[in-house]
């Protein structure tokens, strides 16, 4: 982690040294962050999805089996590339970087419920392997629970935009005039 931010305090001086100004060195550290965590989001799924699927393989159980073919491990390494912006953020000081964070809060937050709802087709095809699910079909339930799910979802984004570009506003009509 401290090479990424060394390497950031680097960019920082070439765009002084430059002469850029602080919005264009800004938008080049953002860039780089970004880069960064989308070439990590596809090494870590095509890494994590050749090596998963030898290990799923040659397990007796049908349940990694089913995890793996409802996507849950391709869609849990997606948690990676928000994660490694959100901690390369919190080691850089910009004047906008809530920005950012308030977009990687929200990515998070769909990346999760991505995960959680594989999660329960998962658990679905699971129960209907068993004969009871014949007499007790649990299908309503996931149901409501992905229905649930979305709709928290929905308002927790919607709320955080919102938020996001009020204080986007705010920040730009206060700023000071050069």
């Amino acid at each position: 982690m401290r090479d990424s931010v060394s390497f950031l305090h680097r960019v920082s001086a070439w765009t002084e040294k430059v002469g850029m100004t602080d919005d264009e060195s800004t938008l080049i550290k953002m860039a780089i962050t970004i880069t960064v965590a989308i070439l990590i989001y596809i090494i870590s799924r095509k890494w994590l999805s050749k090596l998963l699927k030898k290990v799923v393989g040659k397990t007796k159980s049908t349940w990694d089996d089913i995890l793996y073919d409802q996507g849950f491990f391709r869609k849990l390494a997606s948690l990676i590339p928000p994660f490694t912006a959100y901690i390369v953020l919190t080691f850089i000081t910009w004047e906008y970087k809530y920005v950012l964070r308030r977009l990687v809060d929200i990515w998070l937050i769909i990346v999760t419920l991505f995960i959680i709802t594989s999660l329960l087709n998962a658990i679905n095809k699971i129960y209907e392997s068993y004969p009871v699910s014949k007499n007790r079909p649990i299908t309503f339930f996931i149901q409501l629970i992905k229905v649930f799910l979305y709709t928290v979802v929905v308002i927790t984004v919607a709320t955080s935009a919102v938020n996001l570009t009020t204080a986007m506003r705010r920040s730009f009509f206060l700023a000071p005039k050069l």
